[in-house]
């Protein structure tokens, strides 16, 4: 019983769960703070998932949905407003468990806060693979 915490996750011996510290995210921008009204790379937050609680760090804008058209535009953003959908790499400080959306629902999904406020739910698109020490 001592040997496992709140976070841990089991997985399936011959498909062992994804461990990463980066990853591209699909994000729904719902309510930015007030005075921190832009979303851009280098933005600051806290990662939320399943049970993982971690500052992480957006990294690069990718893409941009058009909302009238519902496709991605072709330029990326060099930032985003509330109520945007927007796909971004994002980093974590530690390495966490989580899979992509589409292999796993409940360990794809995410929620990002600042100062106590939702300020968007994403869905994991892709995992980067850990670097080798």
């Amino acid at each position: 019983e001592d040997e496992i915490v709140k976070g841990f996750v089991v997985s399936d011996r011959k498909r062992p769960g994804s461990v990463c510290k980066s990853f591209v995210g699909k994000l729904q921008i719902l309510q930015l703070l007030e005075h921190r009204s832009l979303f851009t790379a280098g933005y600051k937050c806290i990662f939320h998932a399943h049970t993982i609680i971690e500052e992480c760090t957006i990294k690069k804008l990718l893409r941009e949905m058009d909302m009238k058209t519902g496709k991605p535009k072709s330029t990326p953003p060099r930032f985003a407003k509330s109520n945007s959908v927007i796909w971004c790499r994002i980093e974590v400080e530690q390495e966490i468990s989580i899979e992509r959306f589409e292999d796993m629902m409940q360990l794809g999904r995410f929620t990002l806060r600042d100062e106590g406020k939702t300020i968007a739910i994403g869905k994991v698109v892709k995992l980067d693979a850990l670097k080798k020490k």
